[in-house]
């Protein structure tokens, strides 16, 4: 019944069949043409094929497009979030690499604790000493740094108030040089946060009557339990930091004075 009706359909309006022999549709008495059927029903078909390839087509294309722009958006995306991972790893890097961006490390600052710094003066006629407990100090250990500086009036234990009086106004002048000074850097490089007994020269800048003298001088120090322990004996030359000494005393005040200097730092 399907092929009769498609076989009608095909017919020319003049109901001649491709054979050339008249006939109606209304007739039951008909040749039935299989080529022409089969041309027919292809020629049908095909028209359906080419709009489903076309509709394939464009749907591919779509999803083409669509995962094309895609790639295009998450690689853009990817490539800016590995240079930004590579700017802030560079970053990092220079941070604590560079010492200008590096934070520095903590300083182990030493101060006067105790302290006593005594002078001899030791000639054939008379022997004078003196002491201070008025020693003030700071020591650096990590930078191997100190400063100590004493009033020159603090001293005491002359033999009499006189001589006393002319060591301060007339020997050292202390109204106009107030103070004796000594500061520089420890040579060795020992770790002085550290526990032990260490021999240091200490290298600076000496200062007594006004007069400045590069010395370098040598002590020991004992780190034991968090504090720093410093003994240090060395000579003053009075000529080298002109310290006039009158004739009339020359052979009580040796030219040469012994310093000892005894003192104790703790964390500050």
């Amino acid at each position: 019944k399907c092929k009769g009706i498609v076989y009608m359909l095909s017919l020319p309006k003049s109901g001649c069949r491709p054979g050339g022999e008249n006939t109606s549709f209304g007739s039951l008495k008909y040749r039935f043409n299989h080529n022409h059927f089969l041309s027919v029903f292809f020629l049908r078909i095909s028209w359906q094929w080419c709009l489903l390839k076309f509709f394939i087509f464009l749907v591919a294309a779509c999803c083409k497009a669509i995962l094309r722009n895609l790639i295009k958006f998450y690689y853009f995306h990817f490539m800016a979030f590995r240079k930004l991972v590579l700017f802030f790893t560079a970053f990092i890097y220079i941070a604590v690499s560079n010492p200008l961006f590096a934070q520095p490390a903590a300083s182990a600052v030493y101060v006067v604790k105790k302290n006593l710094i005594s002078f001899h003066s030791n000639t054939k006629s008379e022997l004078i000493k003196a002491s201070s407990d008025k020693l003030k100090g700071i020591i650096d250990a990590t930078k191997r740094t100190f400063a100590f500086s004493v009033e020159v009036k603090t001293f005491d234990g002359f033999n009499s108030p006189l001589q006393k009086e002319h060591f301060y106004e007339n020997y050292l002048e202390s109204d106009k040089f107030p103070t004796a000074s000594f500061s520089g850097h420890i040579i060795e490089e020992d770790d002085f946060t550290k526990d032990g007994i260490y021999n240091i020269r200490a290298k600076g800048k000496f200062v007594i009557h006004g007069v400045e003298q590069e010395r370098i001088l040598q002590g020991d120090i004992i780190v034991k339990n968090g504090t720093i322990s410093l003994s240090c004996i060395f000579t003053v030359l009075l000529s080298e930091h002109n310290i006039k000494i009158p004739r009339i005393v020359h052979e009580k005040l040796a030219s040469e004075i012994k310093v000892i200097v005894n003192a104790e730092f703790v964390k500050k």
